[in-house]
């Protein structure tokens, strides 16, 4: 049982998404994907963009939560955001991809034998 009224969980809970949204922005913004300096102009380019980059920051987040990492000692809070370690992962993955390991997963998927 919560000691808060209604009204305040409710408040709680906009300024929680008021926070994650404003993240959202500051990553956007600063955080590796600068879109402030793009050169586009066209309200509709510019929103699909947004959408674009919306949607990957998501997918690294998401990507960055399945991460391990390490924990700072005092806080117990870790040393970078699920974003970084998602991004980072995502980057490792695509400049050291090894094209025999992906025909090694779609083989075994199809039961055929492993190249090595």
């Amino acid at each position: 049982m919560s000691t808060l009224s209604f009204a305040q969980d409710k408040d709680r809970v906009l300024n929680k998404q008021r926070g994650d949204i404003e993240r959202l922005f500051r990553t956007m913004k600063t955080q590796g994907v600068n879109l402030e300096n793009t050169p586009m102009k066209d309200l509709g380019r510019l929103s699909k963009l947004m959408t674009i980059v919306a949607v990957a920051i998501l997918y690294a987040s998401i990507t960055g939560l399945t991460q391990e990492c390490a924990y700072k000692k005092i806080v117990r809070a870790p040393f970078y955001s699920y974003f970084t370690r998602g991004l980072r992962w995502i980057k490792d993955k695509l400049l050291f991809f090894d094209f025999s390991d992906l025909l090694n997963y779609l083989k075994k998927s199809e039961g055929e034998y492993v190249i090595k």
